[in-house]
């Protein structure tokens, strides 16, 4: 997922790979797709159901980098916009710290 590999995620996705494992710092590949704005990889990862748990959620991680595309992607797979962080802030808090309004 980080490095835009699709062929490779779809191989492991056919294969059994776990959408919902993270890396030591608490990130899925879903979150991973969508910090290096790997668009493809992030909507087959939504294709597949992941509902893995991220430090933060996919849709702040889209506000903060302004990622219009991949938040529609979000929402259109029934991604909450007023989920909070553990912080208890909403997408729409992240996007305007960031400027991204």
């Amino acid at each position: 997922a980080q490095e835009n590999h699709l062929e490779v995620v779809k191989f492991l996705l056919d294969n059994g790979a776990s959408q919902s494992l993270a890396t030591e710092d608490g990130f899925t590949p879903l979150a991973v797709a969508l910090q290096q704005g790997h668009d493809q990889v992030v909507s087959l990862l939504l294709e597949n159901d992941t509902k893995g748990k991220v430090r933060l959620p996919a849709l702040h991680i889209a506000a903060r980098k302004d990622d219009t595309k991949a938040a529609a992607l979000l929402l259109q797979n029934d991604n909450n916009a007023d989920v909070e962080s553990k912080s208890g802030f909403t997408p729409l808090h992240i996007a305007a710290h960031y400027g991204n309004i």
